[in-house]
């Protein structure tokens, strides 16, 4: 399956240096492969459990997907896409009733990523993931992302429910979380400045994160506050005071991180911790608090899993009817 995946990827890298954009692969069950120009149609082309292989290259957004699919890009971050560009979608992409068990990966989406039940995204930057209904959605996984807005359920109904945010950096001018409930939030670095109300996260696991940037807390919250980092001189207001354990107060953005978080995500940033900060053993079981902690750590570059084209040198001209075409493909 690698060997047919990493033929897809060499063929439509070849093709992207004679046009100008490479053209979308949907990779079926059965192994045959279709080639399409946007995303709208490879939605419309795509078949259950089809993967959809996106290059390097901008492809217009506002695109519901209604059947199970999976979507890969080659990455959005600037460095590590140099030799293929970032996949870059403008507007939204939306996964409704019918879509279950999707995953996204490898994307940067310039608006919002929609949500049904069971939808898993890996290593894209977004602004806010969110179920537009009003009805419950459970089992959404968020893994290695940078998140722009926040994470939000529906309002008037309990809406996110059981799902699982870790290894990600989150950033937001409102809530960077509302409308979600039973859920975790796992080794995430939270840039939220000032002071914060958190009560529509109720009965939510917050572990091993920092919070370096919230200087004040308002409203009570029922969830659970486990080894976390904290810029304030306390946590959330709580009803149980057990629930608050193994938490670092009173920790700057500059004592805990090599280099100071803004506001906002930052390419340059690699957010490692300060090898002084008590947060590199604070963690659960004496692990690094912040996005290299945990089972599944944050990765420099944080590139999809599929082969990947580190360099490609395209010869100007050809040479005996030859054109020469050198590639660099590795896997993460």
């Amino acid at each position: 399956m690698r060997h047919k995946i990493l033929t897809a990827v060499l063929l439509i890298s070849f093709f992207g240096s004679l046009a100008q954009q490479a053209p979308i692969s949907i990779v079926s069950t059965n192994g045959t492969t279709r080639l399409t120009s946007t995303l709208d149609s490879a939605a419309i082309l795509a078949q259950e459990n089809d993967i959809i292989y996106l290059p390097g290259g901008t492809f217009a957004g506002g695109v519901n997907f209604f059947k199970k699919v999976s979507v890969i890009g080659v990455g959005h971050n600037p460095d590590s896409t140099a030799a293929t560009g970032r996949t870059y979608i403008t507007g939204y992409i939306g996964f409704y009733l019918g879509a279950e068990g999707s995953i996204l990966d490898g994307v940067f989406v310039s608006d919002n990523i929609q949500v049904t039940t069971d939808i898993k995204i890996y290593r894209c930057n977004v602004n806010i993931i969110y179920s537009p209904w009003a009805i419950n959605i459970n089992n959404l996984l968020v893994d290695k992302c940078v998140i722009r807005g926040g994470v939000q359920g529906a309002p008037s109904v309990n809406s996110m429910l059981n799902s699982t945010i870790k290894n990600s950096i989150i950033h937001s001018g409102a809530d960077f979380v509302s409308n979600v409930y039973y859920s975790s939030f796992e080794n995430n670095i939270i840039l939220q400045t000032g002071s914060y109300s958190i009560e529509s996260a109720n009965q939510c696991t917050f572990k091993n994160c920092t919070f370096t940037g919230i200087t004040g807390w308002g409203a009570p919250s029922n969830s659970f506050f486990y080894n976390n980092v904290f810029g304030a001189a306390g946590y959330p207001p709580l009803t149980d005071s057990s629930n608050a354990i193994g938490n670092i107060l009173n920790q700057t953005a500059t004592a805990t991180f090599v280099n100071a978080p803004s506001t906002t995500y930052s390419y340059a940033n690699d957010y490692l911790l300060n090898p002084a900060s008590p947060a590199v053993t604070g963690g659960t079981g004496a692990t690094q608090i912040g996005i290299y902690g945990g089972a599944s750590p944050w990765v420099k570059g944080n590139i999809p899993p599929n082969p990947h084209i580190r360099t490609k040198n395209v010869d100007p001209a050809t040479i005996g009817g030859t054109l020469r075409v050198r590639f660099n493909v590795g896997v993460q």
